[in-house]
C-alpha cells in the first residue's frame, strides 16, 4: 500500500515482484498480471530481442485479464491498438521512446499469436514460444527466436518477422492485419469495416473463379 509509488516492479531472478495494493484488476493495463508474466520470464535475451520482456508482459497482460472476465475484449483490443509507429524492434537506436516495446512489441506479439493459432488450428500459440524460450540455454538471440516460431508454427515464417520485427512495417492494430502467412499473407489490407472485408472476398472469390 502507500507510501509506495503507484505501478510495480518484477525481479524474476527471485520470482518475485511488488505491485501498488491500489492498482486494480478490471484494467487492460493490467499491472498485477504484467509483473506476474514478469516473474514467468526464465529466458536471457540478446540486445536484439531486449523489446520481448516488455513486450510478451504488456500484451499478457492485457490478454489474461479478458481471458479472466475481467475486462471485455473490445477493451483488450483498444489497449493493444494505437498511432503507428515505425520503429525496427531488433535495432533500439529506431526506438523514438522507451515505449515502443509497449506499444509495436506488444501488437506485433498479438498478431504472431493469432497466427501461430490460425496456422496450428489453436493447437498451439505464443505460449509455446515462451516456453521454448525459457529452456534455451543462453541468450536468445533473434534468429534463435524464427527458428523457434518456425518449429511451434510448423512452417518459416521468417519473412513475416522480418518485416514486422526486423523491420519498420508499422502495426496499429492487431485485428486490422491479416491473420495468415501463406498465399494472401503478405497483402496485409486492413478493412475499415465489415463492408470492405466483403468486397475483399468477393474479389477473391470472383479472381478464383479465373482460369490460370
Amino acid at each position: 500500500p502507500e507510501p509506495a509509488r503507484r505501478g510495480g516492479e518484477s525481479f524474476p531472478v527471485r520470482n518475485e515482484a511488488w505491485v501498488n495494493a491500489a492498482e486494480p484488476l478490471d484494467d487492460p493495463n493490467n499491472v498485477w498480471l504484467h509483473e506476474y508474466v514478469h516473474t514467468r520470464q526464465d529466458f536471457q535475451l540478446s540486445d536484439e530481442m531486449a523489446w520481448f520482456r516488455e513486450a510478451s508482459a504488456e500484451y499478457y497482460g492485457a490478454r489474461l485479464a479478458s481471458e479472466q472476465g475481467r475486462i471485455s475484449e473490445r477493451a483488450m483490443t483498444e489497449h493493444l491498438s494505437g498511432d503507428s509507429q515505425e520503429a525496427t524492434l531488433t535495432d533500439q537506436s529506431t526506438w523514438e521512446t522507451e515505449r515502443v516495446p509497449y506499444r509495436k512489441g506488444a501488437r506485433v506479439l498479438a498478431l504472431l499469436d493469432r497466427n501461430i493459432r490460425f496456422q496450428t488450428d489453436d493447437d498451439r500459440s505464443l505460449q509455446d514460444v515462451f516456453r521454448r524460450m525459457n529452456r534455451h540455454e543462453g541468450p536468445v538471440t533473434y534468429a534463435e527466436f524464427k527458428r523457434i516460431v518456425a518449429t511451434v508454427t510448423g512452417q518459416p515464417m521468417g519473412p513475416w518477422l522480418d518485416r514486422y520485427v526486423a523491420g519498420e512495417t508499422p502495426v496499429a492494430s492487431f485485428y486490422g492485419q491479416s491473420a495468415r502467412v501463406g498465399l494472401f499473407g503478405a497483402i496485409g489490407w486492413t478493412a475499415d469495416s465489415p463492408g470492405d472485408a466483403f468486397v475483399v472476398v468477393f474479389a477473391l472469390g470472383l479472381l478464383a473463379t479465373l482460369p490460370l
